[in-house]
This record gives C-alpha cells, structure tokens and sequence, in this order.
C-alpha cells in the first residue's frame, strides 16, 4: 500500500513539473514557416527580352526572420491589347491571378544565393533577375496593333511551401516607342553633350555610354519624359566615349524600351583657347618697364606669354621663351629712347598650346 502511494505522488510531481514548463516556455516558432509574399516586382522590356527583376523579402509570412526563399519562380500569360487603351490603363477585364499562376505559364526561376552587400555593414536585399524570350509573343501578332501585354507575377518557394502570388505587372509589348531622330554627339570645353529630336508626349529617354569614359562598363542615364532633347556628362580631352539612345515608356512597374539609336563615338580634341588676360598695364622706369595685367581662370592654364614690337607694334613677337606664372613681367631688355608696343596672351598646356587672343596693347618709350 505504501510503495503505491508513493508511486501515485512521483507521477503527480512529474505531471506539476510538465504543466510548470508548459506555461513558462515562450512559443515555438514553426517548423516550416511560410514564405512571404513578394512585393517589389519590376520589369524592362528590351529587344526581345523581358527582365523581370525581384527583390527578396527579408522575413517571412508570419514576421519570422530570415527569409526562407529558396527560389523564386516567374509565371507570364500574355493577353491581346484593348483597342485605343492608353499606356497602362487596365483591362477590361482584369486577367484572374490565378490564369497566370499555372504550370504552362512559368517562364523562369531563380535560385536565391548570397545577399549582395549595401553601402555599409549591413546586407542589402537579395536581387533576382530571370529573362524571358517574348520574340515568339511578338511575332504571333497579326500587326503592331494586335501585340499583347505580358502580365507577370513571381512566387517564393522554400521548405516545401509556397508564397502568396506577388501584384501582377504588366508589360504592354505593343507600345513600344520607335528609336530617337536626329541623335547627335558635340562637345565643347567642359561637357560632351548628346541631343535627340523631341518624342512623343509621355516618352523619356534613356543614354547608354561605353567606353574609356565609363571605365569600359556600360552605365546608364535617364531623362525622364518632358525634361529635355539632350544629356551631358563631363568632358576628358583624348578619351573616347561612346554613346546610344533609346526612347522609353513606363507603365507602372513596367519600362519598355524602344530601338537603340546607331553608336555615336567621339574622342574629344583639346582645342579651346583660354581667356585673354585683360587690363594690361605698362610703367617705364628706370632701366626696364614693369609690366601688369588681369590673370585668367582655365583649368589647363600654363601661364602667360609677353609679346613686344617695337613702335605701333604691328607684330609682336614673344618676348618669353617659357609661359610665366605670375601675372607681373618686368622688361629689363628694352632699350632707352625706344617706344615699345606690348600685349599679354594666356597659353594652356596642350601640345601645341592653344593661345587666347591678345590683351589689350600699351605703347610706352624706354628711359634710361
């Protein structure tokens, strides 16, 4: 009888102590958390390829970090364009999520590998980019006007578990612009500019450089619709640059790009004088005239030339073999009694220098 109560109480102590640790445990997360849904979708119709670009949520459906992505997949349905619907206006009939998210419809997937670094300590977002050939979509329209929009959604997959399907994004292939008119390429001193005929309303731009200019990678500007016919970038003389346009239009989170313009390739010549010097000055003293003048601000700038001819002054020849810095010269070879003529031009360090116009002249006569 005793050793069965004592049994009875050591089962009562276990069951206390399970019930104890039971309501002081924080709860568990699950096993297999869902993934969640991603929301930042976008994609750049070039050519005949689609670039839809994902960006990878950092937690998951229920809040839990990190991600358990493992791969995204891209599913496309593309559906016939409404007659006279304006860029990024909605179907009639808004194509059903679940019509593109079927099995004939995926087009793409990703894996998701190592998250690409930030500006600083932190890890960015991962970044997905899957392609998809629209060359066999575009080419199965009667004509330009029958050319379909692609609609795209993207899911996470991971742990055996399925996201919720992301917002559609849809691809109007039928309104892509034609290439840029008129597309030119000058430089002057200080910029490289590249111009284009105006397009049409709601069309932008964008510039594509390559070369020593772009440290040899393609980089890309954009002018957004309505804000100019041409773009700039900084000039560096005997450094070829390179450069091609295209027309752009963007519809929601979609960008469809039109033609590139042919090449435009150029390697700037330094042939830009620097200012002329202003306000010459010449004073004769004793044994020499000093002579004084406004400098000139030019990035390239080398110095200064003294020219002098001898009565009207005519002609000037250098009086210094080398430019001189500063912007005083002092003329100890002039000759007493001999009325002297001078001007001062600015010279850059190209070779041969470019020189500025002349100063204004000063006559003055030699003392003794």
């Amino acid at each position: 009888m005793r050793r069965h109560a004592l049994a009875v109480a050591a089962c009562a102590a276990g069951f206390a102590v399970l019930a104890s640790c039971g309501k002081k445990g924080a709860p568990l997360a699950p096993l297999r958390p869902q993934p969640a849904r991603i929301a930042d979708l976008t994609a750049r119709a070039v050519e005949t390829l689609v670039q839809i670009t994902v960006v990878v949520p950092a937690g998951n459906a229920d809040g839990t970090t990190p991600s358990v992505i493992e791969q995204v997949e891209v599913y496309a349905l593309a559906a016939p364009p409404l007659p006279g619907a304006p860029i990024g206006a909605p179907p009639a009939a808004p194509i059903a999520v679940a019509a593109i998210v079927q099995p004939d419809n995926l087009v793409g997937t990703a894996a998701v590998g190592e998250a690409p670094a930030a500006a600083g300590p932190e890890p960015g977002p991962a970044r997905l980019t899957i392609s998809h050939d629209v060359s066999t979509v575009v080419a199965g329209a009667a004509t330009p006007g029958d050319v379909p929009t692609v609609h795209y959604v993207a899911i996470g997959v991971g742990r055996g578990r399925r996201g919720q399907p992301s917002p559609v994004v849809e691809v109007p292939l039928g309104q892509r612009p034609a290439a840029p008119d008129a597309v030119a390429i000058a430089y002057d001193e200080s910029s490289i500019t590249v111009s284009w005929s105006a397009p049409a309303a709601g069309v932008g731009t964008h510039v594509d450089e390559s070369g020593a200019g772009a440290t040899g990678e393609p980089v890309r500007r954009s002018v957004e619709p309505a804000a100019g016919t041409s773009f700039s970038v900084p000039v560096t003389f005997g450094e070829r640059r390179c450069f091609t346009a295209r027309h752009v239009v963007v519809a929601g989170g979609a960008t469809v790009e039109g033609p590139a313009s042919p090449d435009l390739c150029v390697t700037p010549a330094d042939r830009f004088a620097p200012p002329a010097p202003g306000s010459l000055a010449a004073i004769a003293e004793d044994g020499a005239v000093i002579l004084t003048w406004r400098g000139v601000d030019a990035a390239d700038l080398a110095g200064y030339v003294v020219l002098r001819g001898e009565g009207p002054g005519e002609t000037l020849q250098p009086l210094t073999r080398l430019p001189v810095a500063e912007t005083s010269y002092r003329d100890e070879t002039s000759r007493a009694g001999v009325t002297y003529t001078y001007a001062v031009v600015a010279v850059d360090r190209t070779e041969p220098p470019n020189r500025s116009a002349q100063s204004n002249r000063q006559t003055v006569t030699a003392r003794d």
